[in-house]
């Protein structure tokens, strides 16, 4: 029988509305709508933040497609379902801090982390008043069998 695995990426990422401050001003995590324009790559036209937040998800959403690999032992059970990870986009476009905040089972939560952590980064950070900053977002990423 084969297996036909959708993968679905929500479009519509999950931005928290609120920013995290730290105690040191240069370790400042800000939330989407605190930022000037989003982490992108240099094939990316837009440059107003609503323009930049689309190139950012399909820049993340095409490389999860790519890379994602639905983990043998879920498909076997029928286990699917929608992981959430929370992460931070680091002033120099690279991606640290990934956390699962929402777990569909130890091997799809491991590899969802497993093909976030293969991102190389983006070629730009978020901006905030003409400088770089650290982004924090939340992505949620389904796994289906079908």
């Amino acid at each position: 029988m084969k297996v036909l695995v959708l993968l679905i990426v929500a479009l519509s990422f999950i931005i928290e509305t609120r920013a995290q401050e730290s105690t040191a001003k240069a370790d400042t995590v800000y939330a989407f709508n605190n930022v000037e324009k989003c982490a992108v790559n240099k094939k990316c036209k837009k440059s107003d933040q609503q323009g930049t937040m689309s190139c950012m998800m399909e820049t993340l959403l095409n490389h999860v497609i790519q890379y994602l690999k639905y983990p043998e032992d879920a498909q076997a059970n029928g286990i699917g379902g929608q992981v959430y990870l929370n992460f931070i986009i680091e002033k120099d476009g690279t991606i640290s801090n990934i956390k699962v905040v929402k777990s569909v089972s130890l091997s799809i939560d491991s590899e969802a982390i497993r093909v976030l952590n293969l991102f190389p980064g983006f070629d730009y950070p978020a901006m905030k008043d003409g400088n770089p900053v650290r982004m924090r977002i939340t992505m949620p990423i389904t796994f289906k069998i079908q």
